[in-house]
């Protein structure tokens, strides 16, 4: 991932070296952004973001500032990762919450897909939906309940078949979930299901109708669109 990632693991006490203390118990020798620095050459010269991102994670109440050494403050504070705090740092949420939704949405964007269908009557229409870690692929249920083709942009049915898809009871759940044996998308990180709380910020990542995409939703007949290597029309003109 990126640097609040690396800083989160670096400053890790139980990686840390100790020295004795007093009455037999061991120190810890809590590390600086000058250390980070030190020991993670890629990130040279970024000492002024280094120390930004530190008070971001703060803030997020996943770092704590536990001192410092003699020297220059922004070189000599001392910081421990909050142990357990996060719970998966390869998913990349110290990131997300240092950066923000750019790196949400530069991270995310190959999961959110174009959803190409056919309906019964034989006509093109299009949606989207976006992966989970655990091969499922979530779109609307009203864009392929009645569909007899359905093409999610980049998956290979050929090498990949679909194992089913599974619509909510309630019909006023407008949702509906493709189950494959593996990841529809290789090497796309899909997002991970959490719990939201009333008065989140939201980010919203799609395929709606926009007023400069001229044709028919789904056909390969659209100009100006936006500049996006996932528009349906982007090869056509």
């Amino acid at each position: 991932m990126g640097l609040a990632t690396d800083l989160y693991r670096f400053f890790n006490p139980l990686t840390a070296q100790t020295t004795p203390g007093p009455n037999g118990s061991n120190q810890i020798n809590f590390r600086t952004v000058g250390d980070f620095l030190g020991a993670h050459p890629q990130h040279n010269g970024r000492l002024l973001e280094a120390v930004s991102v530190c008070g971001r994670l703060i803030d997020a109440g996943i770092l704590a500032r536990v001192g410092g050494r003699p020297g220059p403050e922004l070189l000599t504070a001392t910081y421990m990762s909050i142990p357990r705090a996060v719970q998966n740092v390869d998913y990349g949420t110290c990131d997300f919450l240092a950066f923000g939704f750019p790196v949400i949405r530069q991270h995310f964007g190959g999961a959110v897909r174009p959803v190409v269908v056919e309906t019964l009557e034989g006509a093109p229409d299009i949606g989207s939906g976006f992966l989970l870690r655990d091969r499922y692929f979530v779109t609307a249920a009203h864009c392929i309940r009645d569909a007899q083709r359905v093409e999610i942009r980049g998956w290979l049915p050929g090498k990949l078949s679909l194992q089913g898809v599974y619509f909510s009871g309630e019909q006023r759940c407008d949702v509906a979930v493709l189950a494959f044996s593996t990841s529809p998308l290789l090497g796309v990180p899909g997002f991970d299901l959490g719990e939201p709380s009333i008065l989140d910020d939201v980010l919203v990542m799609g395929y709606p109708p926009h007023p400069r995409i001229r044709g028919t939703p789904g056909q390969r007949n659209c100009t100006n669109c936006w500049p996006s290597p996932e528009c349906p029309g982007r090869d056509s003109g």
